[in-house]
């Protein structure tokens, strides 16, 4: 690209929960789960009022920021604070595809933060019923050999199909390291 100043850029939505994320992106169906960091120095905003930003185009809701927020901020974190809209390309530092081996212990990290009340959408539901026992609940289950091919999934990237907060012994599904990640974030 000569001028990357001149050329449109593609806007980036970032959503955080991990488990909105791989139901737009599930491995299964043949997608990925992108991890995106964005550059230390960052200029943006928090906008907890998302009809702030929105704007319906085509019955479809997008993000329209004001020309003083496109001219002074390089990004908008907005509703729950969960969801990122960026549009300046120059401040995402880093992409990565994360695996398929990664992708599912951060999934089930998110179902055991959830609980088991929480309610998903289509695989990631799926999953959650048979991570807290609930398969019984769960019609896309009914099939055998579906339920199975998913079970195998999660004792093979997790060690195991259930949570083990159902037996009141809470372990990192991301393994020891991940327990250590953890860790180091919350102490500092």
């Amino acid at each position: 690209m000569a001028n990357a100043r001149a050329a449109p850029c593609a806007v980036l939505c970032c959503c955080h929960p991990t488990a909105d994320v791989y139901a737009e992106g599930a491995y299964e169906d043949y997608g990925c789960v992108l991890e995106v960091w964005l550059h230390k120095r960052t200029r943006w905003r928090y906008r907890p009022s998302v009809e702030q930003v929105m704007a319906v185009d085509d019955g479809c809701a997008e993000i329209r920021p004001t020309s003083e927020d496109q001219r002074v901020l390089d990004a908008i974190r907005i509703g729950s604070g969960l969801l990122w809209y960026v549009w300046s390309q120059r401040i995402v530092a880093f992409v990565r595809r994360l695996t398929y081996q990664e992708a599912i212990p951060i999934l089930c990290v998110a179902l055991d933060e959830a609980g088991a009340s929480a309610s998903f959408s289509g695989l990631v539901e799926d999953y959650a019923s048979i991570w807290w026992g609930r398969t019984q609940d769960n019609p896309r289950l009914a099939k055998l050999a579906y339920r199975q091919q998913l079970e195998r999934v999660l004792r093979r990237y997790v060690g195991h199909k259930r949570s083990q907060l159902l037996n009141g012994t809470a372990v990192d599904p991301r393994g020891a390291a991940g327990a250590r990640a953890q860790a180091a974030r919350v102490a500092s």
